[in-house]
């Protein structure tokens, strides 16, 4: 899972600096010629080029980190997360009905987002968790790529003074379709908790208000 989360994040650091280098280069960017023609004399500073290398290297996951906040946060502004879904009320209200039913109080002042992830985690199958961190992981990436690019887009124009209309075009429709994806892959996994809600959910709380009666004896 970790390596996952590293190359997932080093994935937008090097779309967003792959991005700039597009800008620079078909901009025509000073910054860019001045950048090629010191790769290309052979007695360059061994040591400039060992900082750019280095910087290279360690710089991809360090902005990657940046934009997979940036879309964590906007998934929680736009109510996108798990945590957010509105059917996990829906799941609360199941629960407590089940236990009103079999007079158990819990005293529970958990959210109701909090509750449903514990049940989920706890009851849903190993292969269906699974496939909805996938799913999960696959919206973040798409996110966070477009923030990528148009985080590089942003950087050639303002920082740089370059605005090639073909690039800028090319990035901005490619930033939409990833937009896009993401939030198609965001709908599939809604539709897919509310889903296990209405269905493994009914189960999971009747198991688990049983076994705790059970256990109470």
């Amino acid at each position: 899972m970790e390596s996952q989360f590293y190359t997932r994040i080093s994935m937008g650091g090097w779309i967003f600096l792959a991005t700039l280098a597009a800008m620079l280069w078909s901009g025509d960017s000073p910054a860019w010629q001045e950048f090629t023609a010191t790769l290309q004399q052979a007695n360059a500073d061994v040591m400039v080029l060992l900082v750019g290398a280095l910087v290279g290297v360690s710089a991809p996951p360090a902005l990657g980190l940046i934009f997979e906040r940036i879309a964590s946060v906007l998934f929680v502004l736009f109510r996108l997360n798990m945590w957010s879904y509105s059917r996990m009320r829906t799941f609360q209200a199941i629960l407590d009905e089940t236990l009103a039913s079999e007079d158990v109080d819990l005293g529970n002042s958990a959210p109701a987002s909090a509750t449903f992830q514990a049940f989920f985690y706890t009851y849903g199958d190993g292969k269906l968790i699974d496939w909805a961190r996938r799913r999960r992981t696959h919206g973040y990436v798409s996110f966070t790529s477009a923030i990528a690019i148009l985080a590089g887009v942003l950087t050639g124009i303002f920082l740089f003074q370059v605005d090639p209309p073909l690039t800028i075009f090319l990035c901005v429709g490619i930033s939409a379709v990833m937009i896009y994806h993401g939030l198609r892959e965001n709908r599939i996994h809604r539709y897919t908790i509310e889903a296990w809600i209405q269905t493994e959910g009914v189960l999971a709380a009747r198991s688990f208000v049983s076994k705790l009666k059970h256990d109470s004896r």
